[in-house]
C-alpha cells in the first residue's frame, strides 16, 4: 500500500497510520490477493481438467494396445499351430529337403524340434 510509506514521527501519529492502513489499505490489498487466488484456483481447474481428460485418452490407448496384443498372440499362436502341429508344414518341407531339394538355408532347430512334442516357445529378445 502506497500509505505505508508515510513516516511517523508521534505515537498518535503511529497509531492513526496503522489503523489507516489496517482499514483502509488491507481490503484493497485483500481483494486483489483474493481476486489473484481465484484466478489461479480457475487455473488449477482447467489445468487438471486438461490432465484428467489427456490421462483417460492415454489409458484408452493402452487398453486398444492391451487387446490388440491379444489379437497378435492368437494370430501368432494359430500360424505356429499351423507350423508345427500334425501334418506340419516343417515335416513337409523338410521331407522335401531329405529327398534331395536343393536349399541354401537351413530351418530353425528350434522348429524342427517341435515335431516331438508339438509345442513350440519363442524366445522373444
Amino acid at each position: 500500500c502506497i500509505f505505508s510509506l508515510i513516516p511517523a514521527n508521534s505515537e498518535k501519529q503511529i497509531f492513526t497510520w496503522v489503523h489507516f492502513k489496517r482499514y483502509t489499505c488491507s481490503p484493497h490489498e485483500n481483494l486483489w490477493q483474493n481476486d489473484r487466488q481465484k484466478r489461479n484456483a480457475i487455473e488449477i481447474a482447467t489445468q487438471a481438467g486438461r490432465l484428467y481428460d489427456s490421462f483417460t485418452l492415454l489409458t484408452e490407448e493402452l487398453t486398444k494396445i492391451g487387446s490388440q496384443l491379444g489379437t497378435v498372440q492368437n494370430s501368432w499362436e494359430r500360424t505356429m499351430t499351423k507350423l508345427t502341429g500334425k501334418g506340419n508344414l516343417i515335416n513337409r518341407v523338410e521331407k522335401l529337403k531329405k529327398l534331395g531339394a536343393s536349399t541354401g538355408k537351413q530351418i530353425d532347430q528350434k522348429l524342427l524340434d517341435t515335431d516331438q512334442d508339438d509345442t513350440f516357445e519363442m524366445e522373444i529378445d
